[in-house]
């Protein structure tokens, strides 16, 4: 990464991340999940084209856990259909997201929100948030966790319309066989443009 690490890996509006800060960013996230955020295998990202959804999936798979996707704009039986059926004690979201989603996380397994771009944490009610400023304290792990090509990337959740929805895991060989076939194609390298 030296080659590239000041070059932007991720731009949203006309804020630029370079590779390092991301890096720094998912490694300090990593620490969190793994330290202060229990044992479940699954991490819920909440969020699409933002910041705290990309730190939040890189951090997720540096602490060798898998990621499973929530849309704020889901209806609130079925986040909590997912919530429910992929253990879910952990959530990441950006503070928007999570003001909107909220009220849709009480009685469920969650007890930890990870909120990226809120400066504040503490208990609320039954959950516990962390936010900007637990995240700044914390050292970055000294690297990702190493994981099986077997083990689950993340886990993506049919519609539900013919009941209630159902998780397909995507284990690490399927993606590197992605990033691959994309790689033959694209010639995929930093400054490349999605």
């Amino acid at each position: 990464m030296k080659d590239y690490a000041s070059l932007s890996a991720v731009r949203i509006g006309d804020r630029a991340v370079s590779y390092a800060d991301l890096d720094r960013q998912g490694l300090r996230l990593s620490t969190l999940l793994r330290e202060k955020c229990g044992a479940s295998d699954n991490v819920g990202i909440v969020g699409q084209r933002n910041l705290p959804s990309i730190v939040g999936v890189l951090g997720t798979i540096y602490a060798g856990r898998a990621y499973v996707p929530l849309n704020s704009k889901f209806p609130g039986n079925k986040l909590r259909d997912i919530v429910s059926d992929a253990t879910l004690s952990t959530v990441i979201s950006s503070s928007t997201d999570w003001a909107l989603m909220k009220a849709h996380f009480t009685n469920t397994p969650v007890k930890n929100v990870i909120i990226p771009d809120q400066r504040g944490s503490g208990p609320d009610g039954d959950l516990t948030i962390f936010g900007q400023d637990v995240l700044e304290q914390l050292p970055e792990a000294s690297s990702p966790l190493s994981r099986p090509l077997e083990s689950n990337v993340y886990v993506m959740y049919t519609s539900g319309s013919t009941g209630k929805p159902k998780g397909v895991k995507i284990h690490s060989a399927n993606v590197l066989a992605l990033l691959r076939a994309l790689n033959s194609v694209y010639s995929l390298e930093p400054g490349f443009k999605s």
